[in-house]
């Protein structure tokens, strides 16, 4: 059996995907990439959820409760000119929330963070 990832990553943008999972891959820190939130199974086992919260039907109260867990940190990132989706992400209780390029800014000490 496989080792659960410690990073779960959902966005249905590939091409920003492939760059946070190659990141991870290069720091040897286990992260799935899923497409949508259905993906995201309420039992899975990780350490972080980083959400992508420009997805479609994005709906953040109704993802943490979907996935809160002791011990695991629920982190959003989007356009920083959607001020309401974050403001909406804070109030839902969301860990961490940063924009795409503030994500982007040390990815590498960010996912190992999250990853340990």
């Amino acid at each position: 059996m496989s080792e659960p990832p410690a990073i779960v990553l959902v966005t249905a943008d590939l091409f920003f995907g492939s760059k946070l999972q190659g990141t991870a891959v290069q720091c040897g820190i286990p992260l799935r990439m899923v497409s949508s939130i259905e993906a995201c199974d309420p039992g899975l086992e990780c350490r972080t959820v980083i959400v992508d919260l420009e997805l479609p039907g994005f709906d953040p109260a109704d993802f943490v409760e979907r996935l809160a867990a002791p011990g695991r940190r629920i982190v959003g990132y989007g356009s920083h000119v959607r001020t309401a989706l974050f403001e909406a992400a804070r109030a839902a209780g969301f860990d961490e929330l940063l924009s795409r390029g503030g994500l982007s800014t040390n990815l590498t000490e960010r996912l190992a963070a999250w990853g340990s």
